[in-house]
C-alpha cells in the first residue's frame, strides 16, 4: 500500500526551516517580555541588550536634602530679545527622622531677572538668570547662578551651566526642564549645591 507523503514547498517550506523556526521562537521571547509581568522576562534579560543593570542602594549621607524641579519658558520679547519667566517649580523635602521626602509647589516672586524661590522652615532659593544673543553661533545663551540661604544663615552658591539656544521667531516659546538638588555626601561634608538642565 503505497502512501501520499508529499513535501512541504514553497512558502511553507521556508516557514519551516531552521532560521524561521529560530526567528520565531525569538519573536516569542520578545512578546512574552513585553507583557507585563511576565516569568520569561527576567530569563530574557540576560541577552544583550535587554540585560539590566544592577540597582545599587544609595547611602543616606547621599541622598538629596532638598530637590528643585523647574519649568522655564523662553520667549522673544517685543524688541526681539529673549524673555525667561518661570512657569512651575516643585520642590522635595527629605525628612531626616523618616527619609521621606513629599513633593510640593513653590510661589516664585520675581525680582527683575531674578526669581525668589521660598522653602518655608528650610530657607529660600533664588535664581538668577542672564539671557543674551549670541551673534557668532545665531542662538541665545542662557547662563546664570543659583543661590540658597538656610534658615541658621548658612549660604550656598552653584553657576548654572551655560545654555545655548536657537534664536526663537516671535510667537514661538521653548520650555527649559532644570533640576537642582542640595546633597551631603558625607555625614561631617558640608552640603553642595549642584544644578543641571534636563533637556
Amino acid at each position: 500500500m503505497a502512501t501520499d507523503s508529499k513535501q512541504p514547498t514553497g512558502r511553507e517550506r521556508r516557514r519551516k526551516d531552521p532560521i524561521n523556526r529560530i526567528r520565531r521562537l525569538f519573536y516569542g521571547l520578545l512578546l512574552l517580555a513585553a507583557t507585563p509581568g511576565a516569568a520569561p522576562a527576567d530569563e530574557l534579560a540576560y541577552i544583550g541588550k535587554f540585560r539590566g543593570l544592577p540597582q545599587t542602594a544609595t547611602s543616606p549621607h547621599q541622598a538629596a536634602l532638598v530637590t528643585l524641579q523647574g519649568l522655564l519658558v523662553l520667549r522673544a520679547s517685543a524688541a526681539g530679545n529673549p524673555d525667561v519667566t518661570l512657569d512651575t517649580v516643585t520642590a522635595q523635602v527629605t525628612d531626616p527622622g523618616t527619609g521621606q521626602a513629599p513633593q510640593f509647589s513653590i510661589s516664585a516672586a520675581r525680582s527683575g531677572s531674578a526669581f525668589e524661590l521660598p522653602i518655608e522652615d528650610f530657607g529660600e532659593f533664588r535664581l538668577q538668570l542672564l539671557a543674551q544673543p549670541s551673534v557668532a553661533f545665531a542662538a541665545w545663551s542662557l547662563a546664570g547662578t543659583l543661590e540658597l540661604a538656610r534658615v541658621g544663615g548658612e549660604q550656598l552658591s552653584a553657576a548654572l551651566p551655560e545654555l545655548r539656544v536657537q534664536g526663537l521667531h516671535a510667537r514661538e516659546l521653548r520650555y527649559l526642564a532644570f533640576e537642582a538638588a542640595l546633597r551631603r555626601k558625607a555625614p561631617e561634608a558640608k552640603p553642595q549645591l549642584d544644578f543641571r538642565w534636563r533637556i
